[in-house]
């Protein structure tokens, strides 16, 4: 009886004197940062559109800055945030700025929502991890169109500003010899969208040149400037 009263207490002075390993703290990154919303905050861009019209051959461009005003807050519906969103207008000639729309965003777990000239599109879902796929017309009435993260960068450069830690968001991408519908935008992690490239062009053969060459279509440019 003695030696099976020493086991045990052997056997409790072992166990008492093991820690437990202290639980591992993990501090994972759902990327919020490359979508912020903050009242006052602005957001300014050089914007420049070309046109090519077929019905009377014509190309025209047309470049202007675009400011992006985070005017005030409210709560919606669902008690998400909503952020309001003035976009204020001014072409080269112009030294005033103009009112041009009012847009609004929120930011939900897990979607980043901007409603665009009153559609909702998901521009992105959390976490952020290279080659998720979703829906970004979900909320709207457009049909499926499915969007991906299509590259994670540590540095992209635009308008000769350097930018750390990026997230390219490909919005579409089909390309053929005469058709060329592609979408992608930037952000930044803390900044926001830094860069915004929409190319929607119809191609015709030119004997002449040996190439396809553009007939009709837009090819549109939005780059963050500060």
């Amino acid at each position: 009886m003695k030696k099976i009263g020493l086991l045990l207490l052997v056997i409790v002075l072992f166990f008492s004197g093991c820690k437990k390993d202290a639980p591992i703290q993990e501090s994972f990154d759902f990327g919020y940062g490359f979508f912020p919303l903050n009242i006052g905050d602005s957001s300014f861009f050089l914007v420049e559109q070309t046109t090519w019209n077929d019905f009377d051959n014509t190309i025209d461009t047309i470049t202007y800055s675009l400011c992006e005003y985070i005017e005030s807050m409210t709560v919606n519906y669902t008690g998400d945030s909503l952020y309001r969103i003035e976009r204020l207008k001014k072409y080269d000639n112009d030294p005033t700025w103009n009112l041009d729309s009012v847009w609004f965003a929120l930011k939900t777990k897990n979607e980043a929502i901007r409603v665009e000239q009153n559609i909702s599109y998901v521009k992105m879902v959390f976490p952020v991890s290279l080659n998720s796929l979703w829906n970004g017309n979900i909320h709207n009435t457009l049909g499926s169109k499915t969007y991906t993260f299509s590259n994670l960068s540590s540095n992209v450069v635009v308008n000769n500003i350097s930018y750390n830690r990026t997230v390219n968001i490909q919005q579409e991408n089909f390309v053929t010899l005469i058709n060329s519908d592609v979408e992608n935008e930037i952000y930044a992690d803390g900044v926001g969208l830094v860069k915004t490239e929409k190319t929607h062009v119809y191609k015709t053969y030119n004997p002449a040149s040996g190439e396809f060459e553009i007939k009709s279509g837009y090819i549109f440019s939005q780059k963050r400037v500060q």
